[in-house]
């Protein structure tokens, strides 16, 4: 029943989704030819400048679009007129739960690796390909460690990150449908409440550790990070990570009570 209900949340969303996606690699593939063919230079710049417009705008209206696909589905499906019917199923509040987190953590997935082929068909032309092997040494010694540790690194909490926004989305509206009126309006308010909260206390960590300019004076502290930017880096990762990931773990038990025993449609 689990893969049945992944598979339906999965294709609920895909029709909008998928030629979307579409549409960004075209727009990149696009945007890569008329850099490698010097169309650039015979293009006016206004239409140059209207082009890289349009390029931006579509990145951002993909990103922002799977997201608002993947948290309206848990609020049509669960919260709506439509739960009604979705809780009448033989399935328990914690599958669908587990169901449309992982069909939300797969699309934001493939949001991340398109956004991600995207920028490279863009990025890496010829050009930049031919002195690749300049700038990774640059990377490297700017770094004081080398590039492939640092950009598998980001990657990683790039992946988790697609995780615990899909969770985060879902605490939200899960909270917000314990208000009698006005749910939605709640769970925006309580989206930015919690992000906030949790910026302030991702940043109060980072100074405690000293991976902040603050704990011993801005000044020492700045070049005490200075000197070993490797290290603070990793630390600073290593730490995002585990409060990233405690951060996940307690927005979806929160979610799984709240579906439990808090769920009132009416």
């Amino acid at each position: 029943m689990l893969g049945k209900l992944i598979k339906y949340d999965l294709k609920a969303v895909s029709w909008l989704l998928i030629p979307l996606h579409i549409l960004l690699i075209a727009a990149s593939i696009l945007a890569r030819f008329i850099i490698t063919s010097g169309a650039y230079l015979r293009t006016p710049n206004a239409i140059l400048i209207m082009e890289v417009a349009g390029y931006v705008i579509l990145f951002v209206i993909v990103t922002y679009v799977t997201a608002f696909m993947i948290v309206y589905r848990f609020y049509k499906n669960l919260f709506s007129d439509e739960g009604y019917l979705t809780h009448t199923l033989p399935v328990t509040p914690g599958q669908h739960l587990l169901s449309k987190t992982l069909s939300g953590v797969i699309w934001m997935l493939i949001d991340y690796f398109v956004i991600l082929a995207s920028i490279s068909i863009v990025i890496l032309v010829p050009g930049v390909l031919e002195n690749s092997q300049e700038l990774i040494a640059e990377m490297d010694k700017a770094l004081e460690m080398p590039s492939i540790l640092f950009w598998s690194t980001t990657l990683l909490l790039g992946l988790l990150s697609c995780v615990t926004n899909v969770v985060f989305y879902y605490l939200c509206i899960t909270l917000g449908q314990l208000f009698s009126k006005h749910r939605v309006i709640a769970a925006i308010i309580i989206y930015f409440a919690l992000s906030t909260l949790a910026g302030v206390l991702s940043t109060i960590i980072m100074i405690v550790v000293g991976l902040m300019p603050m704990s011993m004076g801005f000044h020492s502290s700045l070049v005490a990070y200075e000197t070993d930017v490797a290290g603070n880096l990793m630390r600073m990762y290593i730490a995002t990570a585990i409060f990233t990931l405690v951060g996940t773990i307690i927005s979806y038990i929160i979610s799984y009570y709240i579906l439990n025993k808090k769920v009132n449609l009416e």
